[in-house]
């Protein structure tokens, strides 16, 4: 293929990626920045050090742990879009290519651009990186108990977004209507002790019924599915996750459930009740009570003395 055939085929990419809306100095910009390359076999294409981001024209490629385990097979998308946003937000990996694999790289730079003038792009962007960055998260989190596992490539992008920000929330926003859920980002912690883990998957009719949830972090993210008839999570005796065989096909070799795609929603904070702030000014207070207790104990040896002198002295 001719140099001038290969820029053709980019540019065209380029048009179909922003359907024909560029102007004509930002479709040769985007096109110079980009580039196009097939693989035979599998090699690296990238990893956390790697400041490059690619799209799948056709093909697939393996996503691996940094152990050299198999997390996911990606046939379509973006990939390297983690490097966009904070570099502390991401689980580590690396993507190898497969046999026939073409994509289109394209600049870090032009892709930040993209970015700053198409905020559409942004918002993409940044959903498919923790949609991903979730998948991986699971599957670290799943590492030590295989039964706990799921396979969360297949619905991830069907479920709904929660985010909060610092603050107490009523423990019904985690339950109501909804099926399970994951911690993607941040923490929360409820006032009877029970801490939301990274990665893990929840079974919601299983959580605290009243009570609050505590953020303190802000920036927390969960991953849920909405309540339907036929559910994820199994509530057998073992109340072990295992997808419903009702709601399972085989797709590629791969088991895929059907669930409906749900918009996102982000929850501001809700108003801090009084016993939630209560629970954390206590539980703040609670390491220091045994000083507060020697101080307290010399204080009033120290009070009974002066009384007694002063007794005396009269």
């Amino acid at each position: 293929m001719t140099n001038t055939n290969i820029a053709k085929n980019r540019e065209s990419f380029i048009k179909s990626i922003f359907q024909n809306k560029l102007s004509q100095e930002e479709l040769e910009f985007y096109t110079s920045a980009s580039s196009i390359d097939t693989f035979n076999g599998e090699q690296l294409l990238w990893s956390n050090s790697q400041q490059k981001i690619f799209l799948i024209i056709k093909g697939s490629v393996r996503v691996k742990s940094d152990r050299g385990e198999l997390i996911t097979i990606l046939n379509s998308g973006f990939v390297g879009l983690s490097h966009l946003f904070p570099k502390e937000l991401w689980q580590i990996y690396k993507a190898y290519s497969t046999q026939g694999l073409q994509v289109l790289y394209l600049d870090l730079l032009a892709a930040q651009d993209i970015m700053e003038k198409f905020p559409a792009f942004r918002d993409y962007f940044w959903r498919s990186a923790i949609e991903l960055n979730c998948v991986i998260l699971h599957h670290y989190a799943s590492a030590k108990d295989l039964s706990q596992r799921a396979n969360l490539s297949s619905l991830v992008s069907a479920l709904e977004e929660l985010s909060f920000e610092q603050g107490v929330y009523n423990a019904n926003i985690l339950k109501k209507d909804k099926d399970f859920l994951i911690l993607n980002l941040g923490d929360l912690i409820h006032t009877n002790g029970t801490e939301l883990l990274p990665g893990k998957i929840y079974d919601c009719s299983l959580l605290p019924d009243y009570g609050e949830w505590v953020n303190n972090s802000g920036g927390t993210q969960v991953f849920y599915s909405q309540e339907a008839n036929n559910r994820l999570l199994d509530q057998s005796k073992t109340k072990k996750l295992e997808a419903s065989k009702e709601e399972m096909k085989q797709v590629d070799s791969i088991n895929t459930i059907d669930l409906a795609v749900i918009s996102k929603t982000e929850l501001q904070s809700t108003k801090q009740g009084k016993s939630g702030k209560s629970w954390v000014k206590f539980k703040r207070l609670k390491r220091y009570l045994p000083f507060i207790y020697i101080f307290l104990f010399i204080l009033s040896v120290f009070i009974i003395i002066i009384i007694s002198r002063f007794l005396e002295s009269r």
